[in-house]
C-alpha cells in the first residue's frame, strides 16, 4: 500500500449506501478517520455503527448537501471531532426529475444541480481552507458518464447537465488548488450496483425510453459491485497518485485499472463487459 493513510480523516458524502458505503469502508479498514453524511439517518448512523463496530472512528451525520446550514454544520463537527478534513468524497447525488425538459418540475430540477453540482461547491469552499493551511488534500468527485458531451439521454437534462458541470468545476478547481498540495479529480464509476439503478429500472417506458438498457444491465449482470469504484477512489486517496489531478478519470479505462491494480498491488477490476 503506497503511503499509509492512517490518522487522516475524509468526509464522504452520500455515505450511508452504495459507492459512498464502499468509500467509506475502503478507507475504513485503512486506517482512516470517516465522517458518512447523508439525508437518511438510519443508513448513516447504521453505516457509522458498523464501522465502529469494526474498529475505526466513523462519525453519522444527517445532513443535505443542498441546504448551507446543513454543509457548514457537517464541516463543523467533522472537524470538532477529528481535527481537520484530508479527503473529501463528493459522492451525494439525486437522479430526478427524470422527464422532458419542459415537462418536469423546475424546482425538482433545480434542487437536483443543488444536490450534484452545488453542494459539491459548497463542500469545497468551506473544506479547502482546512487543506491549504495543511499543505495537502485529496477532492474526489463522483460524476458519471452521463456527462460527456457525447451522451444525450432522454429524460436527464437535470442529472447530466448537472455531472458535466462538475467536471468541468473539478478541471477548473484543480488548476486553482495544484500549488497548495491539493489535488482535485472526479471519477465515472461505470454502471453500478445502487439504489439509483434500481430506481432506474423500475421506471416505465413512457416515464424514460432508455429504461430497456439499464434493465439489460441488470439482466446480464453487468453491473459493477460498488466496492469496485470504491477502490479506484482509495488509489486516488494514496500518495500512489500524488501526480494526478484536474483528471476525469473512467474506471471503465483499461489503462487505469492496470494502474490501480499494480499500484494497490490487487486483481485488476473487471472491464464493462465484465
Amino acid at each position: 500500500m503506497p503511503h499509509t493513510l492512517a490518522g487522516q480523516t475524509a468526509l464522504i458524502t452520500g455515505g450511508g449506501r452504495g459507492i459512498g458505503r464502499a468509500v467509506a469502508e475502503e478507507l475504513a479498514r485503512h486506517g482512516v478517520n470517516v465522517v458518512v453524511t447523508a439525508r437518511s439517518g438510519r443508513e448513516v448512523h447504521d453505516t457509522a455503527r458498523a464501522l465502529n463496530a469494526l474498529g475505526a472512528n466513523a462519525l453519522g451525520i444527517v445532513a443535505d448537501v443542498a441546504m448551507p446550514d446543513d454543509v457548514r454544520n457537517v464541516v463543523e463537527e467533522a472537524v470538532d471531532e477529528f481535527g481537520t478534513i484530508d479527503i473529501l468524497v463528493n459522492n451525494a447525488a439525486m437522479l430526478q426529475p427524470v422527464g422532458l425538459a419542459w415537462e418536469v418540475d423546475p424546482d425538482e430540477w433545480a434542487y437536483t444541480v443543488h444536490v450534484n453540482l452545488i453542494g459539491a461547491y459548497r463542500l469545497c469552499h468551506a473544506i479547502l481552507p482546512l487543506m491549504i493551511e495543511e499543505g495537502a488534500g485529496r477532492i474526489i468527485n463522483v460524476s458519471s458518464g452521463a456527462a460527456r458531451p457525447t451522451s444525450t439521454t432522454v429524460g436527464w437534462t437535470a442529472y447530466s447537465s448537472s455531472k458535466a458541470a462538475l467536471d468541468q468545476f473539478t478541471r477548473i478547481l484543480a488548476v486553482e488548488a495544484q500549488t497548495h498540495g491539493v489535488s482535485v479529480n472526479a471519477v465515472y464509476p461505470g454502471v453500478t450496483d445502487t439504489r439509483m439503478q434500481a430506481d432506474i429500472r423500475g421506471l416505465t417506458p413512457d416515464q424514460f425510453p432508455s429504461v430497456g438498457r439499464f434493465q439489460g444491465f441488470h439482466e446480464r449482470g453487468e453491473l459493477r459491485d460498488p466496492r469496485e469504484p470504491a477502490e479506484l477512489i482509495l488509489w486516488l486517496c494514496t500518495s500512489a497518485a500524488r501526480d494526478v489531478t484536474g483528471q476525469i478519470l473512467d474506471i471503465n479505462d483499461l489503462a487505469i485499472r492496470e494502474r490501480v491494480a499494480r499500484d494497490l498491488g490487487r486483481p485488476l477490476l473487471p472491464g464493462p463487459d465484465r
